[in-house]
């Protein structure tokens, strides 16, 4: 599905633990820092990185062969610098990668709200489809709609800068909207013309423009789930849905998938992708970026899943409880790093919270929020034994249906 690996994935693909290990015994090459929900603010994204001591005062990397992860929601609702931080992104990860180290991005659904708009798409709803192929009622929404509704547009009104500006425009500052806070929905007005979405309009002056691409590049670099050595994160708490789809297609080509197709639609790459793998597609975009997704599990099949492919300790956002620890299974330690950082201008080196996490290399410890003054996750050093008899029955429904979409595909194909 993409005609090249990335030195992203590879580097990362290098960090990952495929069999079951007490964490304790787990190699690790070096610390590996999560930062959750930056919600649109570039100091957020400074002040985190440089409490963790990954960038210096002039916002340069200094971590050396560290790997950083953001667990999604960068561009987003509250502050309207989203796409300042995606430039800021490639520019310190391609710093980071000359020194062996990286960073991931992980898509949140704020993100999944503009790529949508982008995409000309409807927003995933997780009660659309589960990953069984079992439907629900149709309850989906435009972006635009969505924003309108739950006063969520700050992020997509910064595509605002890439509207081509007309003799027919009116002549009011359309940029003005960057600086408010809020957004009321008649402010998103500057979206439609005569009823019309812009987005392609604005889609294409993106592609055309050099920042405009690298903010395109960076949003197509997202991952819906990462593993590293034995640390699983993405942005919503995990789901049975999730894990079935992790268990049955691997992470790597859950990746793969998302990355090509935002590729096809976002750069206007030539990449062929079946219908089978299209309506995947969307039921990852269920599983993973659904705004209504913020349900806690503890499930053994979750627990079977995911332990026997080495994971030991999950991290994820969206919930904004950050230092929330919890378990799934018996095995399978979470936490929740979404810690709403940042939403105020008062910083105190010690006591300010940070959406942070770190596993130190040595060991594995994890610290949360502010590394001067961390909360630190103590992990059970037993292993509990688990037993499960076979696959679960909805697995074997999501295997079924999409052995039914291909044998359709073919016979579509097949001359008549």
């Amino acid at each position: 599905m993409e005609s090249e690996k990335s030195s992203e994935q590879l580097n990362i693909n290098k960090r990952r633990t495929f069999d079951r290990i007490p964490f304790s015994l787990v190699p690790r090459p070096s610390d590996v820092f999560f930062v959750g929900d930056l919600n649109g603010r570039l100091l957020a994204l400074y002040k985190n990185c440089e409490f963790a001591g990954l960038i210096d005062g002039s916002h340069n990397w200094i971590g050396e062969n560290k790997v950083l992860v953001f667990t999604g929601d960068l561009i987003g609702d509250r502050y309207p610098e989203g796409l300042q931080i995606l430039l800021e992104i490639d520019r310190i990860r391609k710093q980071a990668r000359m020194m062996g180290g990286d960073i991931v991005l992980i898509a949140g659904n704020h993100d999944e709200l503009l790529i949508s708009y982008l995409r000309d798409s409807p927003v995933p709803n997780y009660q659309q489809r589960y990953a069984d192929g079992t439907k629900y009622p149709q309850n989906c929404m435009d972006a635009v709609s969505v924003c309108r509704k739950e006063n969520m547009g700050l992020g997509i009104t910064e595509l605002l800068q890439f509207l081509p500006i007309t003799k027919k425009d009116k002549k009011k500052d359309l940029f003005n909207l960057l600086l408010k806070r809020h957004i009321s929905p008649s402010q998103m007005n500057g979206f439609h013309q005569k009823g019309t979405y812009r987005n392609k309009e604005i889609l294409e002056k993106m592609r055309n423009d050099p920042e405009g691409r690298i903010i395109l590049e960076t949003i197509c670099s997202f991952h819906l789930i990462t593993q590293i050595d034995d640390n699983l994160a993405q942005h919503c708490p995990l789901n049975e849905q999730m894990a079935y789809l992790i268990q049955i297609f691997g992470i790597d080509t859950l990746n793969s998938l998302y990355q090509s197709i935002l590729r096809r639609d976002l750069l206007g790459e030539k990449i062929k992708i079946s219908k089978t793998m299209n309506k995947l597609f969307e039921s990852l975009r269920t599983a993973f970026l659904a705004t209504e997704n913020r349900a806690y599990l503890s499930n053994e099949y979750i627990d079977f899943s995911l332990s026997e492919k080495g994971v030991n300790f999950n991290v994820h956002g969206h919930n904004p409880e950050g230092g929330k620890i919890y378990k799934i299974g018996k095995n399978i330690h979470c936490a929740n790093i979404d810690f709403g950082a940042f939403y105020g201008d008062n910083w105190e080196e010690i006591n300010t919270p940070c959406s942070l996490a770190k596993v130190e290399s040595k060991g594995g410890q994890i610290l949360l929020s502010n590394p001067q003054n961390p909360i630190i996750f103590q992990r059970e050093n037993k292993e509990s034994p688990f037993e499960l008899e076979g696959i679960t029955t909805k697995v074997h429904a999501l295997l079924n249906n999409l052995d039914m979409q291909e044998h359709q595909e073919d016979h579509e194909k097949s001359p008549k």
